[in-house]
């Protein structure tokens, strides 16, 4: 440890000994931010922070730079994350007594005499105190009272709204502690969950309550508050739109769009709920987005400055693949939410979208620099990485986003299994894989990428199963349906890869996927001696030649050679040795081949 570093650990002690544990917390973040591999730094800083999530998490990384350390060990156990140890109890020698017990010679002999007449005075002093208490409650003229607010009837009354950043609060959940939490590497706390109307209520003490748990994303307290409030003032529109807030975010969305309709009801032109509704809609993938950019032009023409609904006007119209529109909306929506993330990723999806991975890369380091906090641009970076091929880039936003996410996500999971894959650790990735299809066993895509890494790994019975399932789950899936047949040639079941491989010849949209499909085929023929085979070669030859791989076409040119004598002519045409007509009963013919498939 430096100098410098030991005199700010110094200065951190001190804060904490005289009960500064803000002050403790900025100077060891500053001393984790030099180095993050020193277990006394964590070990304190398990000491200043206020949740036992944030705890566990400093006192497991203790043990990850120091696994024999005693306190972090005593801690966890404290915790409960550890089983009991009777090592790490404290001897009996060396705990510190502030008490004595008197000697009182002769206490066993003496007879206790009970004062009789102390306690019945003491009785009735009770009795008179509790009856004052009664009757200072019971009255508003004590000066204790003289300033207290009566709860009354009210009108909510028109106020501005103001946009705000919708920055959502992050529950922390510790899956594997190895990298640092990305609040860790800031001064600053947590961005409180924002309201985009917060109308005075003053005479409700419920409200006021309710909007401090919004804040600190305690969605069931503030939904409970939020109601007691209504009970005062049942027409207040922004009320219900608050409440809306409180159930959507906390995945109640049919309480949700009731406490919208509510708040449309009352008054029709109040923005926000409109922009609430349109995001219920959203969530439910609707087939049509008609309503839905109804809702969302009304919240914009009853507030012309309601930036998130730009935002999501433009996240819409991505939907739809109008990236003109979704663009100016996007540029509308930063005057709004200067600095906004969530601008940021809708931009870079654009990018993305339009295989543009440089710029798409650019607005997702942007997102991420924005708002270290906000989970979903660490989820976006990583897929963006996956997008343009860099797959160990991607494993460290991956990472961060997967540990911390509120709940698991079968989509980043099985991104970051590919990373770990393409960084060589196949068992790391393998259980990732897993644990994405125990959560979404209909995912085609997760089926792909674990078959796929099975395949690379010579497991092609493994492999076929998750080709087969995918190939089911989505029948119209070009790649699927390839990699099946493929497969199955690795198996040595050629009869049964090509009738496979002529599934996929109306499902090809490219003169690629066309070349691909004619080569296998190919392939698969002639594993059979079948010179239909001839044919398909012919087939990929007589498409684009950018369209041809040059292994596919060295293998060909080398099949046909087999089969074709070069013969001097003026044209330099190919005359076949021999030209086999194949029978119907040895080998399929040439316009609908048939085979009887193999058992392999």
């Amino acid at each position: 440890m430096g100098n410098v570093e030991d005199k700010i650990f110094q200065e951190a002690l001190a804060a904490i000994e005289v009960g500064n544990n803000t002050r403790a917390k900025d100077l060891l973040t500053r001393l984790l931010k030099q180095n993050q591999q020193n277990p006394q730094y964590w070990l304190w800083m398990s000491a200043v922070v206020r949740s036992n999530k944030e705890r566990r998490y400093c006192l497991n990384q203790v043990l990850q730079f120091d696994p024999q350390n005693v306190d972090a060990r005593r801690g966890l156990t404290l915790l409960g994350d550890l089983p009991l140890d009777d090592s790490l109890r404290v001897p009996l020698q060396k705990q510190q007594r502030k008490w004595t017990i008197p000697e009182i010679a002769g206490l066993e002999s003496e007879k206790v005499k009970i004062p009789w007449l102390r306690m019945s005075l003491a009785v009735a002093a009770l009795a008179v105190v509790i009856g004052l208490i009664f009757v200072a409650f019971g009255s508003n003229r004590l000066w204790i009272f003289q300033n207290r607010q009566v709860a009354v009837l009210g009108t909510a009354q028109s106020t501005p709204t103001f946009p705000a950043t919708n920055t959502p609060t992050i529950t922390i959940t510790v899956r594997n502690p190895t990298a640092t939490p990305p609040w860790m590497a800031l001064i600053a706390t947590y961005t409180p969950t924002p309201l985009y109307v917060n109308t005075p209520h003053p005479i409700i003490e419920a409200y006021q309550i309710a909007v401090r748990r919004y804040q600190r994303g305690d969605w069931q307290q503030s939904i409970q508050y939020f109601n007691q409030a209504l009970q005062t003032e049942k027409n207040s529109p922004d009320l219900y739109y608050l409440l809306g807030e409180a159930y959507r975010q906390n995945g109640q969305l049919a309480e949700a769009l009731g406490a919208y309709n509510q708040a449309i009801q009352l008054d029709s032109q109040f923005a926000p709920p409109y922009l609430g509704r349109a995001r219920i809609a959203l969530l439910s993938e609707p087939e049509s987005f008609n309503e839905i950019t109804r809702d969302l032009e009304n919240a914009i023409r009853f507030d012309s400055q309601m930036g998130e609904a730009y935002l999501e006007l433009a996240n819409l119209q991505f939907l739809e693949k109008n990236w003109q529109d979704a663009q100016l909306n996007l540029e509308e929506a930063a005057i709004y939410l200067p600095d906004s993330p969530f601008i940021s990723i809708a931009s870079g999806k654009i990018a993305l979208q339009q295989k543009d991975y440089a710029k798409a890369i650019e607005f997702a380091k942007l997102a991420n620099q924005q708002d270290q906090t906000v989970l979903d641009t660490y989820r976006f970076l990583g897929e963006v990485y996956q997008a343009a091929g860099q797959f160990s880039d991607s494993l460290e936003p991956l990472t961060v986003y997967s540990r911390y996410a509120p709940k698991d996500d079968p989509q980043a999971i099985a991104w970051l299994g590919k990373a770990y894959a393409a960084s060589g650790d196949s068992d790391e990735a393998l259980q990732l894989f897993a644990q994405a299809l125990k959560n979404d066993r209909y995912a085609v895509d997760i089926y792909m990428q674990r078959g796929q890494l099975y395949f690379s790994s010579e497991k092609y019975d493994l492999a076929f199963d998750d080709f087969s399932t995918a190939f089911k789950l989505k029948p119209k899936l070009y790649e699927a349906c390839m990699m099946k047949g493929e497969t199955q040639l690795k198996l040595g079941g050629p009869g049964n890869a090509y009738i496979q491989l002529s599934e996929c010849q109306k499902l090809a949209e490219t003169d690629s996927e066309l070349a691909r499909m004619f080569f296998y085929r190919a392939v698969s023929l002639e594993a059979l001696k079948n010179d239909v085979a001839v044919q398909d070669w012919e087939r990929m030859l007589n498409l684009a030649p950018e369209a041809i791989e040059p292994e596919w076409l060295a293998t060909a040119q080398a099949f046909l050679s087999l089969r074709y004598s070069p013969t001097p002519s003026l044209t330099g045409t190919i005359t076949p040795r021999t030209t086999q007509t194949p029978s119907q009963t040895s080998t399929p013919p040439a316009s609908t081949p048939t085979l009887t498939p193999d058992t392999n």
